[in-house]
């Protein structure tokens, strides 16, 4: 891995406003504000180059290797795993694994998740690795984890001015999710988060 991509990971998690709070069995959780994301969502997309012209036009393998990741396709067990991103301590590499299993605007949106557990959750101190699997699957202490990385991914993927302009013209989430070329829970869930749908 590039050391530049370990010096900006850091910016990064420097970048995002932490305010530490308590989760349960007295463990710190981390908030993040969804204004945070969105900044940060933003600032990725620009300084990874990625083509925010177009809705659906952010490369999400590309966004992985800007950030030195590996992506790789193998076979979980059990199935109900979609992906995982580890850092090996020593090499300082990322592999980013995504089911072949998967259709691909899952995997699309499995690989932008993982690199947001890289920018949110990884400080560089130990062993790194998370899972991508069914949120009802996740303990109360890691429950937050996977919905900052949701969310994260999210703005990623559906650039917050492309996807309320494509929704003023639309209004019609099967339309969004072609547009983005997002599953339809995620481009519902985006629309909702954005406060759209309280709109109509």
């Amino acid at each position: 891995m590039n050391p530049k991509h370990c010096t900006y990971c850091v910016k990064l998690y420097n970048f995002v406003t932490i305010k530490n709070i308590k989760g349960g069995n007295n463990m710190t959780t981390r908030y993040i504000s969804p204004g945070t994301i969105e900044d940060l969502a933003e600032k990725v997309r620009k300084d990874a180059g990625l083509n925010d012209s177009e809705p659906g036009a952010v490369d999400a393998v590309k966004l992985a290797q800007f950030f030195g990741c590996e992506v790789e396709e193998v076979t979980f067990n059990p199935q109900t795993i979609s992906a995982r991103i580890k850092r090996d301590v020593d090499s300082a590499r990322y592999i980013i694994q995504i089911s072949r299993d998967d259709e691909p605007k899952r995997q699309r949106f499995s690989i932008a998740h993982e690199v947001a557990h890289l920018l949110l959750h990884d400080d560089g101190k130990e062993s790194f690795i998370e899972w991508r699997k069914k949120l009802s699957e996740y303990g109360e202490n890691d429950l937050y984890k996977e919905i900052q990385a949701n969310m994260l991914s999210s703005a990623l993927l559906m650039p917050r001015a492309l996807v309320e302009r494509a929704w003023k013209e639309s209004r019609d989430i099967e339309d969004l999710a072609s547009i983005f070329n997002v599953s339809r829970s995620a481009a519902y869930y985006r629309v909702e988060n954005l406060g759209l749908l309280s709109g109509e």
